[in-house]
């Protein structure tokens, strides 16, 4: 299935009907999720059904999260988002920072402008709402500076953080 619809979670049924039927057609194109299995992919790359989380560790005691951020700096991944999305200057992310996911695409910093949807209470269902329905109205907006990005996820109960 499409990851935009093998997803599940408030994030996900946030974005609604319209927006997800825009990321499967690709005319929104500027989205990619960050896969504890995969490493980044499109939302419409399809995926099976799995359990793995960025928290977990493998058989050498390294969380998904490090290897993924390993393997994703060595293979150049900075070099490929230049190549899909020339002149990108800012990465926002509407994910945890609290449990690996941020870590995971942490290392871009060094050269894009990194931002964080930040949400006060955590990994609830208030905070993936927040992002879910903060992500949904970027997109219909197309909110694409920083000013505009904090304007609407400040109305959410969210904060944006630069890294």
């Amino acid at each position: 299935m499409q990851a935009i619809d093998r997803y599940a979670g408030a994030v996900y049924d946030i974005l609604g009907p319209g927006v997800k039927e825009k990321l499967r057609s690709r005319s929104i194109d500027n989205v990619l999720i960050v896969s504890s299995l995969f490493g980044i992919i499109h939302p419409t790359d399809m995926i099976p059904d799995y359990e793995l989380m960025m928290k977990d560790k493998g058989p050498s005691k390294t969380t998904v999260h490090r290897w993924w951020s390993d393997a994703l700096r060595r293979c150049g991944f900075r070099a490929i988002l230049e190549g899909r999305y020339p002149g990108l200057k800012e990465v926002y992310c509407f994910m945890s920072d609290t449990t690996g996911y941020v870590q995971t695409v942490e290392f871009l910093k060094a050269s894009l402008r990194m931002h964080v949807v930040h949400v006060e209470e955590g990994s609830t269902g208030a905070s993936t709402r927040a992002w879910g329905n903060g992500l949904r109205s970027c997109l219909e907006e197309s909110a694409s500076t920083p000013e505009d990005v904090k304007r609407i996820v400040e109305l959410e109960g969210c904060r944006l953080i630069q890294l």
